[in-house]
């Protein structure tokens, strides 16, 4: 196609002079324009790429490694002091408005039920449009998944032209799971509102813009959500445990997917948001997080650093190659001794000190992520060397290796290992999959 499947508030030759300053509401109007070559978001008149984390917390941490940006999946008691300290930055703020997922028991054939969470989201865009950190709008995340109705679509048309009307000066993005079957046609055919498609994307990143090309969409669009291969596309134990990749494989894919997709392709991508500027929420809570538990940043940090800014932070963390020993994907006894190696090299030459946890897997039978386990036992032991015995209770575990040095960064790896008998009656499942990640 010649034309964008989106239509666009089309500005040839912008030469905005919206200061915010004399803007008696005091937002600062965002533009998405087509110069005839190639898509921009201009943030008062000047160009603007997102170079974002979700949800930007360590926030400083963030502004440190060049980011500017920050994506939120819903609206909450927090959003109006994260654009306060984000203006305070200099920063802005993808304010997510969380549209209900059919999994989770909402019903788009309900005129009823969509027009009261419409009337709900659009409060919250009344409240916060005039705040000089609002960048954008997410309209859901990913409400299509496992769902792609015309009703589902219908509903995120009449949430964009809602928003439209209660702000004009900010655009709309309708976040989906990576490319889906026809999303583009979806969005063409359900969606004239919606000003930019904000795109999740994991292992199959680097192959979007091609993808993109071969169904004929020109239009804007931002990776809504990037970083390491899912558990879904990792490879497996026996038991069907996934294989983490290392920080140093996280750091690589973190910086490839800037540099040689989002950055490569500006004509079109206008940025993107890592998954996940946050801590985790335990010592077993590492798949995303580009932070530990405890607010360390990992080489996946490092790696944003130098794509951001050209260089590398003074201070890099340890690089982890990954877990060895007669621990790898094993199945051991009750109580049975093992042995494990992180094999590491810490940049600078400086000491590093090794934290050793274990936690019951975060996986199910199917390799579906079933929300992070705080039950985190800590080993004795800071060597790179450890040799601990396997816990008693039979099931599937895991391993992880922080490798922290000096300056407080940290590298880390993890392998799966299963302890052998039956899973104790007092250890049950979730009765569905819970992923916090996409709740607000």
């Amino acid at each position: 196609m010649t034309r964008s499947l989106i239509p666009l508030l089309l500005v040839m030759g912008c030469t905005c002079s919206h200061a915010w300053a004399a803007n008696a509401a005091g937002a600062i109007p965002v533009d998405v324009v087509f110069d005839g070559a190639s898509w921009q978001l201009l943030r008062n008149g000047e160009p603007y790429v997102v170079q974002g984390g979700g949800w930007g917390d360590p926030l400083d941490a963030l502004q440190a490694a060049g980011g500017n940006s920050i994506r939120t999946w819903g609206v909450d008691q927090s959003t109006g002091p994260l654009l306060d300290a984000a203006e305070a930055r200099g920063m802005t703020v993808m304010v997510g408005l969380w549209m209900r997922h059919v999994q989770g028991g909402f019903d788009y054939g309900d005129p009823e039920a969509v027009a009261t969470q419409q009337a709900e989201l659009v409060q919250h865009v009344i409240a916060h449009r005039d705040h000089p950190a609002v960048l954008a709008w997410g309209i859901g995340n990913e409400v299509e998944m496992g769902n792609d109705d015309p009703l589902v679509w219908q509903a995120i048309e009449s949430l964009a032209a809602a928003v439209k009307i209660a702000d004009p000066q900010h655009p709309t993005v309708a976040v989906t799971a990576e490319l889906g079957v026809a999303h583009e046609q979806r969005l063409e055919t359900y969606c004239p509102s919606i000003d930019i498609w904000g795109i999740n994307s994991y292992e199959s990143l680097g192959s979007v813009p091609a993808r993109l090309a071969a169904r004929g969409y020109d239009g804007p669009y931002l990776v809504t959500e990037y970083g390491p291969r899912g558990s879904w596309a990792a490879n497996t134990t026996p038991w069907n445990a996934p294989f983490e990749q290392t920080s140093r494989e996280k750091a690589a894919w973190y910086e490839s997917g800037w540099t040689n997709t989002i950055a490569a392709n500006h004509a079109q991508c206008l940025g993107g948001y890592t998954f996940v500027w946050a801590p985790g929420k335990s010592p077993g809570d590492t798949w995303f997080e580009l932070f530990t538990w405890d607010r360390r940043p990992t080489a996946a940090v490092d790696a944003m650093w130098k794509a951001w800014t050209g260089t590398k932070p003074k201070n890099s963390a340890p690089d982890v190659e990954g877990i060895q020993g007669s621990i790898f994907a094993a199945t051991l006894q009750p109580g049975e001794s093992f042995e494990a190696e992180v094999v590491q090299t810490e940049p600078e030459g400086e000491p590093v000190s090794v934290e050793w946890f274990i936690a019951r897997d975060e996986f199910d039978a199917d390799g579906a992520w079933t929300g992070c386990s705080d039950a985190t036992t800590c080993l004795d032991g800071s060597d790179t060397i450890l040799v601990a015995n396997a816990p008693m209770e039979p099931g599937n575990w895991r391993l992880f290796a922080f490798v922290a040095d000096p300056g407080g960064r940290v590298g880390t790896a993890s392998m799966p290992f299963q302890v052998a008998g039956d899973q104790p009656d007092n250890v049950v499942g979730l009765p569905f999959m819970m992923n916090d990640h996409y709740i607000p």
